[in-house]
Order: C-alpha cells, then structure tokens, then sequence
C-alpha cells in the first residue's frame, strides 16, 4: 500500500516534472519508469523528503516513509547547472559534485532513468518554465544540498 501522497514544495516540482514527461514525451516517462523498475525513489532537498515510485503506468510522489536502495546527492546549485545546460551529470560526478552510492546493477539504472528523464525535458516544451520556477523557489539555497534516494 502507498502512503499518502502529500508531497513537499520540491515534490510538487517533481510531480510536475513527471507529469510533463507523461504529457508531452511519454516515451520518456516510459523508459525512466522501465530503468527503475520498482525501485523506491528518495529526494530529500532542504529538509523536504519525497518519495517516488512507478507501481504502474503512473509515477507516485509522496512523503518518504522508506528506505532506498541508492543514493543520489548534488547542490541547488550543480542541479540548475545541469537543468541548464551549463554543467554536465559526468563532470558533477568526476568532481564530486554530484555522489551516487548504491549497488552497480541500481547506479547503472539510475543512470539510465536520469538520462531518459533529462532527454524527455528536451523535448518538453514546457519543462523550460518548470526549471525556471524551481530555479527562483530555491534562489537564496545556492550551496544547499540535494540528496536523491533511488
């Protein structure tokens, strides 16, 4: 059973990001979810921790309640970087700036589900304006950090 889905300020971002994948590059959202298969996803920015599943067709964002099997964790500042375009997910991992923990069988899935999900938001039409929201909510949290749990 899924617990509530009440999601944070950042987990309605997320939610949004996956319902714009589902809307306009379901192919996409189609291979982030196949990537991750059951995996329970953690994000934890700021204090606010989001979960996210795909038990189906449809992804689920909610609170955290459970332990996950990897760990992502980068700055506001490398994932608006990358948002932009101006950073690239190798150089943030060669330089620290982005840490993946995890079993290699999950970090290889993790890695393809952020690849189809960063070649969905290029062809999101309105992932541009979503980026641009997250980017000015988190302004003031240059050197915050942003923690993934896949």
């Amino acid at each position: 059973m899924l617990p509530d889905a009440q999601p944070s300020a950042f987990g309605g971002f997320v939610n949004e990001s996956l319902g714009l994948l589902a809307q306009e590059s379901p192919f996409h959202l189609q291979a982030l979810a196949a990537a991750l298969g059951h995996r329970r996803i953690t994000i934890a920015i700021k204090g606010e921790p989001v979960q996210c599943l795909f038990p189906g067709p449809q992804p689920w964002v909610g609170s955290a309640s459970e332990a996950s099997e990897v760990t992502v964790e980068t700055t506001i500042e490398t994932l608006a970087g990358i948002l932009d375009g101006d950073d690239l997910l190798a150089r943030a991992l060669i330089d620290d700036r982005l840490i993946i923990r995890g079993s290699c069988d999950d970090v290889l899935a993790v890695d393809d589900a952020l690849r189809a999900w960063g070649h969905g938001a290029l062809r999101s039409p309105s992932f541009s304006l979503l980026c641009e929201r997250f980017k000015s909510h988190y302004a003031g949290a240059k050197h915050a950090r942003v923690e993934f749990k896949w």
